[in-house]
């Protein structure tokens, strides 16, 4: 075993350094002692499926507690919810159920969704598998969707609307109660994707900061997804969806009796999935409860904070969005490609937004010591940017 061992760590030798990488893909881990919760959770349930919660007591447990825990920031019920495997799963149901929706109050529709043209790229890839057209709307001057857009852009096909809280591209969120108004209007199914936002908003908002309620708070909103793998620092992968009512629930899941076996139901898309990622969200909700979850959002917003302030002071760079945890960086300057490649060239592993051209940083709830070493970094290369010294343009990208 120590000859694999070692040869699991020259593997893992080779990816970026992890600690440089907290501001983009290997972000939202939390703090080491929650890390070692999560851990040590996942370890002890490794080997279980939690297709199997019916057999399993302890699986279904947990399922319970993380619902009702993440239900009532959401101003829902545990019934209405169900854990699924990672966002693009919780979108992909989200989707789903609204066509089954669709079918029952709209016989006969070729369905259609419409989404900002920031919603995440999941959707169009529901939309695909699930034959459901989906049709995309410009943003307004502050990149939040255009709601003149959305309400022209609907049909007699349209069964439902997306909006974010907030949108990964800018961080910024839509107007959700004014989507949410529009959905009433015309009679339609709103899902709300809170993947990036929903562990996070609840507690910000308590801090003080001016962040939206964006969930079942709004008459209108029929459903929501967050990500427990993301500020609820489960392992992942974990998401959670959750339904305005139990009426809309049913719409989710499968069932069939039609092979060998008899019964085989599932709560969502995905059939066996880790029970290991259960038990460690589990795990850390317990860990954290109320007031972890809040000390972490002050940190992380604090560290959001520090990165905005050094944009400001640099002429040449300026932040768009950035209303949770997100912040991106432009310049209309410099090109922000060659940037990008000098931050990439000392270490940090940074996501990409090409409309408009931007950096991407995930804060999240580290130490003083890596924002202050990313800030004097940021500042270094756009210096050497702004002086010619440095030219090779890096790429921006999401995957």
């Amino acid at each position: 075993m120590a000859e694999v061992e070692a040869m699991l760590d020259g593997l893992r030798a080779q990816d970026p350094d992890v600690r440089r990488g907290r501001f983009g893909m290997f972000s939202l881990r939390g703090n080491a002692d929650i890390q070692d919760v999560a851990h040590r959770g996942y370890e002890r349930f490794f080997s279980y499926n939690g297709l199997f919660a019916r057999m399993l007591p302890s699986i279904g447990l947990m399922q319970q507690e993380l619902l009702s825990g993440w239900a009532s920031l959401l101003s829902t019920t545990p019934e209405c919810g169900v854990l699924t495997s990672g966002g693009t799963d919780s979108l992909f149901n989200a989707v789903h159920s609204m066509r089954e929706w669709a079918r029952e109050h709209r016989p006969g529709v070729e369905p259609e969704i419409i989404a900002p043209f920031s919603a995440h790229a999941s959707f169009t890839k529901a939309c695909h598998y699930l034959g459901v057209r989906l049709v995309r709307v410009p943003l307004d001057g502050e990149y939040r969707v255009d709601l003149e857009a959305m309400e022209a852009a609907i049909t007699d096909s349209t069964v439902g609307l997306i909006a974010s809280a907030p949108a990964w591209p800018h961080g910024v969120f839509d107007p959700i109660g004014k989507v949410a108004a529009l959905a009433r209007k015309r009679d339609l199914w709103l899902h709300v994707d809170a993947c990036v936002g929903g562990c996070l908003t609840p507690f910000v908002r308590e801090l003080g900061y001016a962040v939206p309620e964006f969930a079942f708070e709004h008459e209108g909103v029929c459903s929501v997804s967050l990500d427990l793998h993301k500020y609820g620092y489960a392992p992942k992968p974990c998401s959670a969806l959750f339904y305005a009512d139990e009426e809309r629930r049913r719409y989710q899941g499968f069932a069939t009796e039609e092979w060998s076996n008899g019964p085989y139901k599932t709560d969502a898309f995905v059939g066996s999935r880790p029970g290991g990622a259960v038990a460690g969200a589990w795990a850390v909700m317990r860990f954290l409860g109320h007031e972890g979850y809040l000390r972490t959002a002050q940190r992380t917003m604090s560290v959001r904070d520090q990165i905005l302030a050094a944009i400001e002071q640099i002429p040449e760079l300026h932040s768009v969005g950035s209303e949770l945890s997100l912040v991106t960086i432009g310049s209309a300057e410099l090109d922000i490609k060659v940037v990008g490649q000098g931050l990439a060239s000392r270490g940090w592993s940074l996501f990409g937004v090409r409309h408009p051209e931007l950096l991407h940083l995930t804060c999240d709830a580290v130490d003083d010591e890596l924002v202050a070493e990313f800030i004097a970094d940021l500042v270094d290369v756009t210096r050497r940017v702004s002086g010619g010294e440095l030219n090779e343009r890096g790429d921006l990208r999401y995957t």
